[in-house]
């Protein structure tokens, strides 16, 4: 029966991939410093984001399904009662019929290729390691499901699951002692303001070195112009601190 249901498995993520963009493996290069950061070098964006999805597959592929599962409403199913409460706020927010609504006409045709070749990445990843998977419901990864996985880490960063325990408890107000006040920064110095004239851009955002809020880093190039490295969460294929020849973007939250 197992050997059935990882055939099956094999087969659904290999349609699956052929449905989305079509992905070149021998264009993609990914060459790892030694840190272990990956460096992934490809032709097109939709092959960085295939290689960038087998990278964060070879170092955490576990959060990075855990990531999903909260995001679909199935944590619960792996790790039982403790994967309630995200499985419930996943489903509280909506998220799914939005992405209904807005996917087709309002996400643009070159970031669905980003999307479908970061999940075609996923799917190629656990075809070719099935022992590795925690639950074949999750599978095959579409776009849809990434999004619903993104839009639960944007409401959970938001303080949006606090503000649902309180009303669920009745209590509205919030007013809590300075100290519990937390947020993040983001400083930019202008060359004309350090010793070595070099332009710097200092990121503190008091994340956790593991688990699926902890950053990735990684450098992508491809011959259709990206060149950043920066940092980003495993299961997602966009940056939130990024740098490039010219510009760098910081990504800050706060709870007020």
């Amino acid at each position: 029966m197992n050997n059935f249901k990882n055939t099956l498995l094999t087969l659904t993520c290999l349609i699956q991939q052929l449905l989305f963009a079509q992905i070149n493996t021998q264009n993609i290069e990914i060459v790892r410093d030694n840190y272990g950061v990956p460096h992934i070098f490809t032709k097109t964006d939709a092959e960085l984001a295939y290689g960038l999805a087998w990278a964060h597959a070879e170092d955490d592929f576990k959060t990075t399904q855990q990531a999903y599962l909260a995001g679909n409403s199935l944590l619960s199913t792996v790790i039982g009662k403790n994967g309630l409460g995200a499985d419930y706020i996943a489903q509280f927010i909506g998220s799914e019929k939005l992405i209904d609504d807005n996917y087709e006409n309002n996400v643009s045709s070159e970031y669905k290729k980003v999307l479908e070749g970061y999940a075609a990445g996923i799917n190629s990843y656990a075809t070719h390691h099935p022992e590795e998977v925690l639950s074949k419901k999750l599978f095959p990864i579409t776009p849809k499901k990434m999004m619903l996985y993104a839009q639960l880490q944007l409401f959970v960063s938001s303080k949006g699951d606090y503000w649902v325990k309180n009303i669920l408890n009745d209590k509205i107000k919030y007013n809590p002692p300075a100290d519990e006040v937390k947020g993040s920064n983001t400083f930019a110095f202008n060359s004309s303001k350090t010793k070595d004239g070099n332009t710097y851009l200092a990121i503190n955002t008091h994340q956790p070195l593991d688990g699926p809020t902890s950053w990735y880093e990684a450098h992508l190039c491809s011959e259709e112009g990206t060149n950043i490295i920066g940092s980003l969460f495993a299961g997602g294929p966009s940056y939130t601190h990024w740098s490039e020849s010219k510009f760098s973007m910081g990504h800050t939250v706060n709870h007020t």
